[in-house]
């Protein structure tokens, strides 16, 4: 029977809370931005048909609604592709420093064609979320004015409306903690293979927070894996993937070195997803 030993790796990039916030500030500005102008306007829609300026308030408030959501999907263009870019070169650099300070051997000066479809793919991915934020929040009061338009009421609705707002920048947070993650171990994991690494080890934040049972990240702590065939059950839907790849998970890859003894042996594991162990040879 192989004897297992101890492998060496190097550091995993970690999360970067800095730009986590940054992005959270940034998308929260805008959030509020959409927040206070949808509810103004809506209030404008309500008083026009009060004073009789509009008769068929459900044909004018489609039409309305179908203006204002094409001047927002406009405006959370511009908005998402600056703010996706800038967030982007910051986690490029904070992770090519991640590796230059584990030595220079791990400094790469190009940028490799899978790298950088990584990055551009962190950067769609985060156009795309961010441009259902005033969607999403336009959606909600064009349903709440449809459904009260005839005895609109202020204040009764205020709490749904402070409802609105609460769940927006609650969201906000998950998608600025959840896009950042992802976007750093994505990009961490594309330099790791950049470099010749072909195995990472994953590794859990080790606290009470990972999650367990059926599909739970515990039981994949320590674990090896292949950069490129992600065979780790990482939800209770039994999909298989990487590191960070399940909303908020705060897992990270750290490249696995093979010593010129050691070997790799596959685990079949029909629960929690085939992986690696790391045995003399």
């Amino acid at each position: 029977m192989a004897k297992k030993t101890k492998p060496k790796k190097l550091k995993p990039i970690e999360k970067n809370i800095g730009i986590e916030r940054e992005f959270n500030k940034a998308l929260r500005e805008f959030s509020k931005e959409a927040l206070k102008s949808v509810h103004y306007w809506s209030i404008a829609q309500i008083n026009k048909y009060k004073r009789g300026d509009i008769t068929n308030i459900s044909k004018a408030l489609s039409i309305e609604f179908s203006d204002l959501l094409k001047s927002w999907d406009k405006k959370s263009e511009v908005f998402a592709k600056k703010l996706s870019n800038a967030i982007n070169d910051r986690i490029k650099n904070y992770v090519d420093l991640g590796f230059k300070n584990q030595g220079k051997e791990y400094v790469l000066q190009t940028l490799s064609r899978k790298s950088a479809q990584v990055l551009n793919a962190n950067i769609l991915q985060n156009i795309a979320l961010i441009k259902t934020i005033p969607r999403d929040i336009i959606e909600k009061y064009q349903v709440l004015l449809y459904n009260n338009i005839t005895d609109f009421d202020l204040q009764a609705t205020q709490k749904t409306i402070t409802t609105f707002a609460n769940t927006t920048l609650r969201r906000v947070k998950t998608i600025a903690r959840d896009q950042t993650a992802k976007a750093i171990e994505n990009y961490a994991m594309a330099r790791s293979q950049d470099l010749g690494f072909e195995y990472y080890i994953w590794q859990t934040a080790k606290d009470e927070r990972v999650s367990k049972g059926k599909g739970g990240h515990n039981q994949l702590e320590g674990r090896i894996y292949r950069y490129d065939t992600p065979t780790a059950v990482i939800d209770s839907y039994g999909n298989k993937g990487h590191c960070s790849q399940r909303v908020n998970c705060r897992c990270v890859s750290s490249p696995l070195f093979l010593e010129p003894n050691q070997t790799l042996k596959l685990v079949r594991d029909s629960n929690a997803g085939d992986y690696y162990v790391l045995v003399k040879k």
